[in-house]
């Protein structure tokens, strides 16, 4: 979203636009069980919405344009919905949604608040497009959640819950109060663009220029803090532009600046933004597949003033290290005027652009009246006249990066396009410092909490270190195909050992305490023979007693000893009798390890095939 100028008076534009996500907050991958399966599942067909009614809002809302409007509903899996049970013991549910004459979905959750080892997507049945798995890595002390969109009139969830969290009664853990459903946008007369569209990939005009071009050869690592916001309300769903901001701690606190008013004048729910990292195209042409985005859910407020026309917000999680995002410094002195600029944005919500100026830029020192009523003061905006590249909406709260690379304003409006001179207005990054009388009007306290006084600051980066380590047998023999689980505030990896039992992280941050969990399956009877319920009989009869490493192995329960009950487990399995042991075939000396990260860390962890005293199990089986 931009404010265009013509003449001095800004026409504010509050382009709703929609998207089509691979990703909405972070998703733990998979496929629904019921993708390409021709099941049946309750349908619940919806009239859609009051198309009269929606135009005319629209028509009230004479600055806004926008592409959906939200649906009111009301509803509980425990009455409606499809419940399956799985031969494992889990449980699904299956409900699909359809909904007249819609051009998308979204899913808006409440009480959401999935158990451990369950999962939820949303995917079209014809088309495939999935989101998820959500788990409960994605709950919120609030308990909402949205999931979307899927393109289309219809959308399928799909829920599965393991069988060790199913209750006496069938329920799940959330109930849906809403969607946002995208709608034909012909009744509206387009002004200087054509705003017939909700998906932001691929809508930007052909003169951007992509952020992997020549242009953004020097700003690689600066576009990482960029990020695309999907901005919610109750009225309607948005894009803007923000940018990660440091503060004098250099301590990674997730601040995000953009534009006041990419929040003003509606009502927000901060608690469904969303923020997409890494948006953008692997090299300077357009390509036909929109990329993977990494993306996070909800926000906190913490200033802003439509003075200066600026907005802070802080990310409600830690950004995962994965991410591999930049803080961007600052410079808030009044004499932070920029001899040249850059800008680095989503225009209509595409992937990231890149705008220059090597043209003078000037402080704008008269009144800026805008056709809300608004009236920003002298002096309280920079006049950039764009080189290369331009702006649309969406770009709005984009940073004005100087010479230097630091930040010194933020996005408001102006004229821009692919035939027009594309003047353009940033709000002054000096002024909205402590302009304001309190905390929540102004920059001073969030990004300088200590009162150092600092005029400057430069860039912040999360420390990366490094995790590797080696699963092997008591004899030294490494471990294939062992799951490394690690869990931690900026991390939820797997990776799997390879042939000589080593496994890596190649990227944790430093410092960062974590937990990592071993798994692995594989065939029960692996190394089990004769010899081994021989040596530990011998042991029950206290003929020749294992060494500590042997019991480890033997002691098929875990529950410290071994015991007639641990000789019986493995008989019962080298004869067939049972299929498995109850634990698992592989058993771990260390197990849900808490580690302290630092520096490149080695952890090696020994594991036994459950049973196998003599330790000649395949360790590729």
């Amino acid at each position: 979203m931009i404010l265009r100028l013509k003449t001095i008076r800004l026409l504010v534009i509050f382009s709703l636009f929609f998207i089509s996500i691979t990703q909405a907050q972070i998703s733990q991958g998979g496929n629904p069980l019921g993708i390409g399966q021709s099941t049946s599942v309750s349908v619940k067909t919806l009239s859609g919405l009051n198309l009269a009614k929606v135009i005319k809002e629209d028509q009230a809302m004479i600055e806004t344009v926008r592409f959906a409007a939200p649906l009111r509903l009301a509803i509980d899996p425990a009455s409606e919905g499809t419940w399956t049970a799985l031969p494992n013991g889990d449980q699904l549910w299956e409900l699909e949604l359809r909904v007249a004459n819609a051009l998308g979905l979204f899913v808006v959750f409440e009480n959401f608040n999935l158990p451990a080892g369950a999962k939820l997507f949303g995917y079209h049945p014809d088309t495939k497009e999935k989101l998820g798995a959500y788990t409960e890595r994605n709950n919120k002390p609030h308990g909402e959640f949205m999931l979307g969109m899927i393109k289309g009139k219809k959308i399928r969830l799909e829920y599965v819950v393991p069988a060790a969290s199913v209750g006496p009664q069938l329920k799940a853990p959330f109930k849906i109060k809403q969607l946002y459903v995208a709608y034909n946008m012909d009744h509206i007369v387009p002004s200087d663009y054509e705003f017939k569209t909700y998906d932001g990939f691929g809508d930007a005009m052909a003169c951007h220029i992509n952020i992997n071009c020549t242009q953004g050869n020097v700003w690689q690592d600066h576009k990482r803090g960029v990020v695309r916001m999907l901005r919610v309300f109750e009225e309607g769903i948005g894009w803007c532009t923000g940018s990660l901001i440091n503060n004098t701690n250099q301590d990674g606190t997730p601040y995000v600046l953009s534009a006041f008013h990419c929040i003003a004048g509606f009502t927000p729910n901060l608690n469904l933004w969303r923020f997409d990292f890494n948006y953008e195209f692997s090299g300077c042409n357009n390509e036909p597949d929109e990329p993977v985005r990494y993306s996070m859910q909800g926000c906190q407020y913490r200033s802003g003033r439509e003075q200066s026309d600026f907005l802070l917000l802080e990310l409600d999680d830690v950004i995962p290290q994965f991410y591999n995002v930049y803080f961007h410094g600052w410079d808030r002195s009044d004499t932070a005027i920029p001899t040249s600029m850059t800008g680095i944005h989503h225009p209509r919500g595409d992937v990231k652009k890149i705008s220059t100026s090597d043209q003078p830029i000037t402080i704008f020192n008269n009144s800026i009246i805008w056709s809300n009523s608004v009236t920003t003061p002298p002096n309280h905006h920079f006049r950039v006249f764009l080189t290369e590249g331009t702006i649309e909406d969406g770009s709005s709260g984009s940073a004005l990066f100087n010479e230097n690379g630091l930040i010194v304003g933020q996005l408001h409006g102006g004229n821009a396009g692919c035939n027009t001179s594309n003047t353009t207005y940033y709000g002054r990054f000096s002024l909205s410092w402590e302009e304001g009388n309190t905390p929540e009007t102004r920059l001073r306290d969030w990004l300088d909490p200590n009162s150092t006084g600092q005029t400057t600051v430069g860039h912040f980066e999360y420390p990366a270190a490094a995790l590797s380590g080696k699963v092997s047998m008591p004899n030294g023999t490494g471990i294939q195909f062992v799951k490394v689980a690690a869990t931690g505030p900026s991390i939820a990896d797997t990776v799997e050992t390879d042939i000589n039992g080593d496994y890596t992280f190649p990227s944790i941050r430093e410092n960062e305490s974590i937990v990592l969990n071993f798994s692995r399956t594989g065939r029960p009877r692996n190394g089990l023979s004769a010899s081994d319920f021989i040596a530990v009989r011998k042991d029950l009869l206290v003929i020749e007693p294992l060494t500590p490493d042997q019991r480890f192995a033997a002691d098929a329960d875990e529950n410290g000893v071994v015991s007639i009950s641990d000789y019986i487990d493995l008989i019962e399995v080298i004869l067939v009798i049972e299929p498995d042991f109850e634990l698992g075939p592989w058993r771990f000396f260390e197990n849900n390890i808490p580690l302290l990260i630092n520096g490149n860390t080695v952890r090696d962890v020994s594991a036994v095939k459950r049973g196998d005293v003599n330790f000649n199990a395949n360790p590729g089986e």
